[in-house]
């Protein structure tokens, strides 16, 4: 990739390299600015937007792996006793899930609930709202892919209906709220 880009805490670097050229960052940047000066020696806003995409994936798969994982796996097995989070997170991350047709990895999890909610799930928000979808019967873990049952899938189908956007969260988190998770049996 002729550009490369790397976060460090709230700053960005950039290595550019042919056909783009050779240029490095001088310093540490905002993204803003360090867009800025990508663009002054010529590079194409879509070389800038695939670096950025780049950078974000591996942000992404490191959390998983480094912070995520753990934690999901740890609470599902019943090696760890999740705190209880606002009732929202279950809405939130059922609606994420419902987005896909299929299971999905967790990184998209993790970009689909930045999407939606314009912040990253904590740990162990995405651990106790998956627990409470497995205790409902809705929730899929299958070769490291997350998702929804087929009886999840309509069930909040039927809740939203037609509505759309932030509506759809409220709607489910009202109807989570009124319906809470009872163990089988």
């Amino acid at each position: 990739m002729p550009v490369k880009l790397r976060q460090e805490g709230n700053l960005w670097t950039a290595k550019v390299t042919p056909p783009h050229g050779y240029w490095q960052s001088p310093k540490p940047m905002v993204v803003g600015d360090l867009i800025e000066a990508l663009r002054s020696i010529g590079c194409p806003q879509n070389a800038i937007d695939s670096a950025l995409r780049e950078a974000a994936s591996s942000r992404t798969t490191k959390y998983w792996e480094d912070e995520i994982g753990p934690t999901l796996h740890a609470t599902l097995s019943g090696e760890y006793e999740v705190p209880p989070q606002q009732p929202y997170v279950e809405a939130w991350l059922a609606l994420v899930l419902f987005l896909e047709p299929s299971p999905i990895p967790m990184k998209e999890v993790v970009d689909l609930a930045d999407f939606v909610n314009k912040t990253v799930p904590t740990p162990d928000e995405i651990a106790w709202a998956f627990l409470r979808l497995r205790i409902r019967g809705w929730f899929v873990e299958k070769d490291g892919l997350y998702g929804l049952t087929s009886e999840g899938r309509s069930t909040i189908e039927s809740i939203v209906g037609t509505s759309n956007g932030y509506g759809r969260v409220q709607v489910l988190e009202h109807w989570l709220k009124m319906h809470p998770p009872s163990p089988p049996g």
